[in-house]
């Protein structure tokens, strides 16, 4: 009997590309869901092949266990708040910020699983797509630039005298990119700004 029926988990991949796909599924063969729910929780046995204990999630006050850890099929079901799912939904439900891939990748490493790699047409993608990555990277830089420019430098140049005026500007405009930059590299939560992309 299903209770509480949802949506079908985000986990399970049915419109991921098949790459993705493979990594999802090694690693929930490989990460037991007993070991992840003990991890953010007080599980014990309730019969063959079941535990039991508090919900996980942050946002559901358990006061009595709700929550079932099936480890036959490596799947969970909490009866009060009616989440359900598998080794990666339990973890996202522990931490509700967590995105999927994040929640692979943080499995993987805890537990040593090996992920398949990523096809060699992938690989051969990626290679022919970088060249217009760093230009549409290179042109974001440049609308940095200008706004830069003409925000911080022109009210300062305008006040210049006419003979000195153009030596300023192009010194200005030189700076200009490197504030962008590290404007640019900021606003997307890098700390050294993008590689391979030059004045």
């Amino acid at each position: 009997m299903e209770l509480y029926r949802k949506a079908e988990p985000p986990s399970t991949g049915r419109d991921w590309p098949g790459a993705f796909r493979r990594q999802l599924e090694a690693v929930k063969d490989a990460a037991r869901i007993e070991d992840v729910a003990a991890d953010h929780g007080e599980f014990r046995l309730q019969g063959a092949g079941r535990l039991i204990g508090r919900c996980v999630s942050p946002g559901h006050e358990d006061r009595t266990p709700s929550m079932t850890v099936y480890t036959e099929e490596q799947r969970f079901r909490c009866f009060g708040c009616g989440e359900y799912g598998d080794v990666l939904d339990l973890l996202r439900l522990a931490d509700p910020d967590m995105e999927l891939w994040e929640a692979m990748m943080t499995l993987s490493q805890r537990y040593g699983i090996e992920l398949p790699p990523r096809p060699d047409s992938w690989l051969r993608r990626q290679k022919r797509q970088a060249p217009v990555r760093d230009r549409i990277e290179a042109g974001r830089i440049e609308h940095v630039r200008l706004l830069v420019f003409r925000l911080i430098w022109m009210p300062w140049l305008r006040r210049l005298p006419e003979g000195v005026r153009d030596e300023a500007a192009a010194s200005a405009w030189s700076d200009s990119w490197w504030i962008a930059e590290q404007v640019y590299a900021e606003r997307r939560g890098t700390a050294d700004g993008p590689e391979g992309v030059g004045a």
